[in-house]
């Protein structure tokens, strides 16, 4: 690992990816919240002149979806760019007000003169990896596999093909946690620690485990 010089602050919603101007058409009355986080992270930029660089991270495939992994329950995720499309939204419209979304955010940190890493999705797994791992352990179940890499690719190519032309300033990266996860490693556990939460997050540890390799690859071109 090298030494990037790297002071962690981190912004976060549950649910809520850095998409500027987006409101989450299925959260009712907390449909604003994201909305507000993200302008509120915008403000605090503004003023945090000591910031150089901004990594961006969501779940993007059910963002840009709107669905979510096939054995996964739960609604769709709407996002509409204002209120008076909420009664329209629909899972389907995603794809273009998240792709608007995601270069207005881009626009606006780039603006500010800031270095944006882009974090892919993490790849999603169809079991509960920590309890698909005690099954494992204790009762001789197989062990879960992260998706294959094709797999993954094909689930988040819209997304990608969102951040491609952005990818054209120097100072706009992107690194996929994918790359370190799936085939041929299939990567779930480490040193007997889970590296997934759940099916689709990576655990406090897990991301510890990948963050170094990330911004490795992140700042591998200047």
């Amino acid at each position: 690992m090298i030494d990037h010089q790297i002071l962690d602050l981190v912004a976060m919603t549950a649910g809520c990816p850095p998409l500027l101007g987006m409101i989450r058409a299925d959260r009712g009355e907390g449909r604003s919240v994201c909305n507000q986080q993200n302008s509120a992270v915008i403000a605090f930029l503004d003023e945090a002149s000591h910031i150089k660089t901004v990594v961006l991270h969501a779940r993007w495939a059910i963002a840009v979806e709107g669905l979510r992994a096939p054995s996964e329950p739960g609604r769709p995720a709407l996002f509409v760019p204002e209120i008076g499309l909420i009664e329209t939204a629909h899972f389907e419209k995603n794809h273009a007000y998240v792709a608007q979304a995601i270069q207005e955010a881009i626009k606006q940190l780039r603006q500010r003169d800031l270095e944006v890493i882009i974090i892919d999705t993490v790849p999603e797994i169809d079991r509960f990896v920590p309890q698909a791992l005690f099954s494992a352990h204790y009762t001789g179940s197989a062990m879960p596999r992260a998706p294959d890499l094709k797999t993954t690719k094909i689930r988040n190519q819209r997304f990608r093909a969102s951040i491609e032309p952005l990818l054209e300033d120097r100072n706009v990266r992107s690194v996929s946690p994918a790359d370190y996860l799936c085939a041929p490693i299939y990567l779930v556990e480490k040193d007997g620690k889970a590296v997934y939460r759940d099916d689709d997050r990576l655990s406090i540890w897990g991301a510890r485990f990948l963050a170094p390799d990330l911004m490795d690859q992140a700042f591998m071109f200047p």
